[in-house]
């Protein structure tokens, strides 16, 4: 009787937190940017994923929302730039450089920044593939926009 009490109680423990898990599709993008990119950042259940593409070519590009102590946390957690006047440029020309496929999507929702806001840009690519990341963070506006791409 004790160990069909106790596999109860381990099987519905496990599939509560698998549910819950698998459940906010969320917790999977914060746990991969960890993983694959080195991103730290608190959790925020305001996540909206703008669009994504599975398949050889992966995009995606999602706004995160924080309130003002998750956007402050958000800075201590990772290493981020701050976007100065020389940045701008730069910034502006990755922007630029996403925007070419899915010009109407940033059309509807911008990557605002201004010399206030932060970023992280990285290049893993190599020469047989492709793969970037790029987050700014906002304080003004509380957001965090990220667009990541890998693919042959």
């Amino acid at each position: 009787m004790k160990k069909a009490l106790k596999f109860i109680v381990l099987f519905t423990t496990f599939f509560v937190l698998y549910v819950g898990f698998f459940d906010k599709p969320s917790l999977v993008n914060y746990a991969f940017w960890k993983y694959k990119w080195g991103l730290d950042v608190p959790y925020s259940n305001k996540i909206n994923t703008v669009f994504q593409s599975n398949g050889m070519n992966y995009a995606a590009y999602h706004i995160v929302s924080y309130d003002n102590k998750l956007t402050h946390l958000a800075l201590r957690f990772s290493e981020w730039n701050k976007i100065s006047g020389n940045e701008r440029d730069f910034i502006n020309e990755k922007i630029s450089n996403i925007k070419q496929d899915k010009e109407d999507v940033f059309t509807r929702h911008p990557i605002l920044f201004d010399e206030n806001s932060y970023y992280i840009f990285l290049d893993k690519s190599s020469s047989y593939n492709a793969e970037i990341f790029f987050a700014i963070l906002n304080p003004k506006t509380k957001k965090m926009y990220i667009y990541e791409y890998w693919g042959i």
